[in-house]
């Protein structure tokens, strides 16, 4: 690696590093990947428009992940169920007594669940979920894939915020 300034200075650092060797392939779940609305899908791609803040006003959230690695049976189909989950991220940051005996709403948990067969092991999957009846608030959206033909399961979360208004 070498390093210069601005008034031609350079530096060289030198070290052996090795490389692992590669891992057997087990199921893998990217990141979730909040979205700003639909996605656009043509013949041969997908274009989304990642929502960095992950600002949900609408009424539903979209958010996009990529399963890698299912195990392909006899006849090269793969089957998982995926399930989403949402619950609230807030944090009740009062004395433990008071939150004893007067325990704050929190809206109950939206999830929903569904096994699916297909050809091939990678899987590009949307997600919507209804948050029209959420309040303001931060939330955590949590998939998890469990690939039915190795009993193999993975989770993968991201944070999104309600605002307020």
């Amino acid at each position: 690696m070498t390093v210069s300034d601005g008034a031609g200075r350079r530096g060289v650092f030198r070290a052996e590093t090795s490389i692992p060797g590669v891992a057997p392939e087990r199921l893998g779940l990217s990141d979730v990947v909040v979205t700003c609305g639909t996605p656009r899908v043509g013949e041969q791609s997908v274009r989304i428009e990642p929502n960095p803040a992950a600002r949900v006003e609408a009424g539903s959230l979209t958010a996009y992940v990529e399963i890698y690695h299912l195990k392909l049976d006899d006849r090269g189909q793969s089957r998982f169920e995926m399930a989403y989950t949402v619950k609230s991220a807030e944090k009740d940051e009062r004395i433990w007594v008071r939150r004893l005996f007067a325990p704050r709403h929190v809206p109950p948990p939206i999830s929903a669940t569904r096994e699916e067969t297909q050809s091939g092991s990678l899987r590009r999957q949307f997600v919507t979920v209804p948050v029209e009846e959420l309040p303001s608030g931060r939330y955590w959206l949590e998939i998890r894939v469990e690939d039915l033909n190795r009993d193999e399961e993975v989770i993968s979360r991201a944070l999104f915020v309600r605002p307020f208004g």
